[in-house]
């Protein structure tokens, strides 16, 4: 994949500054998603686990605020196939998910295509399934959605897309971008700045989306985001 310009001449210390305070911490609470991530990672029992998921997928639909244990505030598509986990089914997913954040460098492989695998069969998309195995192992894969996917394709391709098409081989590649964004923005192995760096993207990505959405209805919203902090 070729670029226009070296990464790191695009995604630095001052990108991220500039817009992760754009992105809306009130509707994706950061604490949220570190409370109920640690308390899936370390679940004794298949119940905490599918608690803790629940909560995370409530965070990933921007309803972190309206969530209430034992009640779903979610779209169903979403939660459901979590809610549907009963049992001897919960059990293995259960195990599927421990061998993940419990692999070690030999097995991270196996063990998240075997969760992957699991996933694949409950979801029909890319976006929540990629969000579960972020959820394992926080520090190597990242979370994607379509205004980070939208951001990854502007700084790599100079492409600014509507409705970016995410794939798995898409996530692959994103995977490989985050990692040397990573280094570009010095986040280092501190998971916090890793999620400012998150924060960064889906911002940028987010007001890609308007600047297009801008065109269609005129240039002075246009010349409102060209007036925002450029990354």
């Amino acid at each position: 994949m070729s670029r226009v310009r070296p990464l790191s001449d695009l995604i630095n210390r001052n990108f991220v500054e500039c817009w992760e305070p754009q992105y809306d911490t009130r509707k994706y609470p950061l604490d949220f998603l570190l409370r109920h991530g640690a308390s899936a990672r370390n679940a004794e029992r298949p119940e905490i686990l599918k608690d803790a998921l629940v909560a995370l997928l409530h965070w990933k639909d921007g309803k972190a605020r309206n969530f209430v244990r034992g009640e779903s505030h979610a779209k169903p598509n979403t939660v459901r196939p979590i809610f549907a986990l009963r049992e001897a089914a919960l059990v293995e997913f259960a195990t599927l998910f421990r061998c993940t954040v419990e692999a070690d460098d030999k097995h991270f492989v196996q063990c998240t295509q075997g969760l992957l695998d699991s996933l694949c069969g409950m979801w029909g998309s890319v976006v929540i399934p990629a969000f579960v195995l972020h959820v394992a192992r926080p520090e190597r894969l990242p979370i994607i959605d379509q205004h980070t996917a939208r951001a990854f394709l502007q700084l790599t391709r100079a492409e600014i897309v509507q409705d970016p098409r995410i794939t798995w081989h898409f996530w692959k590649d994103y995977i490989a971008f985050f990692h040397d964004a990573m280094v570009a923005a010095g986040c280092g192995c501190d998971l916090e700045k890793r999620y400012c760096l998150d924060r960064a993207l889906f911002a940028y990505g987010q007001s890609l989306k308007g600047r297009l959405n801008g065109r269609r209805r005129g240039s002075a919203y246009e010349a409102s985001l060209n007036s925002v902090g450029s990354a």
